[in-house]
């Protein structure tokens, strides 16, 4: 008789198949069920691991959020900020007007004389031979003109750009290079007309100069009719007569530094105000703080106690990361520090900016803006509020304004090796690397004890199965003895009965 073995599968990611045959136990359950019981590391370290991924995670996030308000302290550390100006005008529809940085804060009356018309210069009729279609404007120029064939090089000039025919340039590609050109005009073809139109940018002239070959002549550029145009003319304070040869006055023409304005209609008076842009210093201010706010929740969110659904109290990831806890300590001082500042404003409060705890949670602080107080600092004592915010490191001052401090302190932390942001990241890729190493050296580790199980359990059964099989041979060679013996007992009778 042969002897049963027990089959089992290679060891792998799959479920060890151990029959229990021989022994009638279910061993492949058995087998999960201890290398469980040894994977109490292993489901320790995963945890760990995914912990370390959220405060990697939250990090992240962190470093953005401070260099958002690193970037709002700058903005409010200069005095360029403060001096930013804004124009506006007494009737939007003859005039508006724009500053940029150089600008000064002043009060201008226009008096707009007339407005800049464009010259114009319309060519001959007759460009396309047999009329204007549009399927001509896409095939070659040599081709369809009227006049004689213009050929590889022909040029000319408008107000000194030049104009050159190339070999297979179509009316489009003509056009294109005229108004892409420093000329200074918009050229179109009437097709009404079968003619070239060019209009003037500004009110400058239309000076057109052959050079060589037929294109000019072709283009019904060589006669025509030209309207000249007419400049813009202002006078400002009643100043003398400025001219420009568009719309637009820039500080080249009027000589009044970082102020732009455009005649919106041909006449008429209007009045300019150039004026500190307190809209903008204020949007500042307001963006200023609730970054700040944003980013003082965003910390305390994750330094927090909470309760799972088993009621386990579980730890926020920034609740024990004395780093993360010193920034958010040392943000909160610097928004109420004391900045030298006479006879001005000396703190945040004074301007109606003021931290407030709630009684629901005390480490939350949230910074408030009072507009009212706010505008009126600024009206009556902008200085001030620019040397509070951005008054610069001096022996008399030897942290600088308040925005001057936070920006100092936000660099160091999130630009510099040793500063909370780099030293964090750099802790915790070094921690998710060593994790993921146990992780493998637990998988590796279970895997042999699996293997191990596996052929023990294996073994064993074979050894049942070996038993099992050796007592039912000797309880055949019984049975077979017994019914030996009583055949020939049974045999034996018979013949003594018969006889």
């Amino acid at each position: 008789m042969m002897i049963p073995t027990v089959g089992f599968s290679n060891p792998g990611s799959a479920p060890i198949q151990v029959s229990g045959l021989a022994s009638g136990i279910d061993t492949t359950t058995l087998i999960n069920e201890l290398v469980t019981l040894q994977s109490a590391n292993l489901n320790a370290l995963t945890a760990q691991q995914k912990q370390e991924q959220s405060l990697q995670t939250a990090y992240s996030t962190l470093d953005t959020k401070l260099n958002t308000l690193e970037n709002d302290a700058w903005n409010l550390s200069g005095a360029s900020t403060f001096a930013a100006t804004a124009a506006t005008v007494s009737d939007p529809t003859l005039l508006s007007a724009s500053t940029d940085s150089t600008a000064t804060v002043g009060t201008y009356n226009v008096k707009i004389l007339q407005e800049s018309t464009p010259a114009q210069y319309a060519g001959t009729g007759g460009v396309f031979a047999g009329g204007a279609t549009f399927a001509k404007f896409s095939q070659d120029l040599a081709t369809v003109v009227a006049g004689p064939p213009v050929a590889n090089g022909d040029n000319f000039t408008i107000n000194g750009a030049t104009i050159t025919y190339n070999t297979g340039d179509t009316m489009n590609s003509i056009i294109a290079q005229i108004n892409t050109s420093s000329a200074g005009v918009t050229a179109t073809l009437d097709m009404a007309t079968n003619s070239m139109i060019l209009t003037g940018n500004g009110g400058g002239p239309i000076n057109i100069v052959n050079g060589s070959g037929n294109l000019m002549s072709d283009l019904g550029l060589a006669g025509g009719t030209y309207t000249a145009g007419q400049q813009a003319e202002v006078q400002i304070n009643g100043g003398s007569t400025i001219t420009s040869t568009d719309n637009i006055f820039t500080s080249a023409e009027t000589g009044i530094q970082g102020l732009t304005f455009t005649i919106e209609q041909g006449s008429g008076s209007g009045q300019i105000n150039v004026a500190t842009d307190l809209t903008g210093i204020t949007k500042n201010i307001n963006t200023f703080v609730s970054d700040y706010n944003d980013l003082m929740s965003f910390i305390s969110t994750n330094s927090t106690y909470s309760t799972d659904s088993s009621g386990n109290t579980q730890a926020g990831l920034f609740t024990y990361d004395t780093g993360v806890q010193a920034l958010q300590s040392s943000l909160q001082q610097m928004m109420s520090n004391q900045v030298p500042n006479p006879p001005g404003y000396n703190n945040l409060t004074e301007i109606g900016i003021g931290q407030s705890v709630t009684s629901t949670d005390t480490t939350t602080s949230t910074v408030t803006v009072d507009a009212t107080q706010l505008a009126n600092a600024l009206t009556s004592n902008i200085g001030a509020v620019t040397k509070l915010f951005g008054d610069p490191v001096s022996v008399t001052d030897p942290t600088g304004g308040i925005a001057v401090q936070m920006n100092t302190y936000l660099l160091n932390a999130t630009t510099f090796a040793n500063g909370l942001i780099m030293s964090g990241q750099t802790t915790i890729s070094t921690d998710l690397t060593t994790i993921q190493s146990n992780i493998d050296n637990q998988n590796q580790m279970l895997a042999t004890y699996r293997d191990q199980l596996t052929t023990e359990f294996t073994n064993m059964e074979n050894v049942i199965a070996s038993y099992n099989v050796s007592g039912l041979t000797q309880l055949l060679n019984s049975l077979s003895s017994l019914i030996g013996s009583y055949s020939s007992s049974s045999s034996s009778s018979s013949s003594s009965t018969t006889g």
